[in-house]
């Protein structure tokens, strides 16, 4: 194996920066899933169940859009 040229190598700062903006999303994501589980179950008035069934299907959506 070759080794890697200085100039191809990813700095620990920016390690650390995609690292912040990946936990950033994450949170969000938890807060927006917290949100529709409480709408879903109290304003909308479907069991538990129905609502993990959709908040899953939620997350396979948004996956395969990004």
């Amino acid at each position: 194996m070759k080794k890697e040229a200085a100039a191809d190598r990813i700095s620990v700062g920016t390690r650390i920066a995609y690292g912040c903006g990946d936990t950033a999303c994450n949170i969000v994501y938890g807060m927006i899933s917290s949100l529709m589980t409480l709408f879903y179950t109290d304003y909308a008035g479907i069991s538990p169940i129905t609502a993990d069934l959709a908040e899953r299907e939620f997350a396979e959506i948004s996956e395969k859009n990004i």
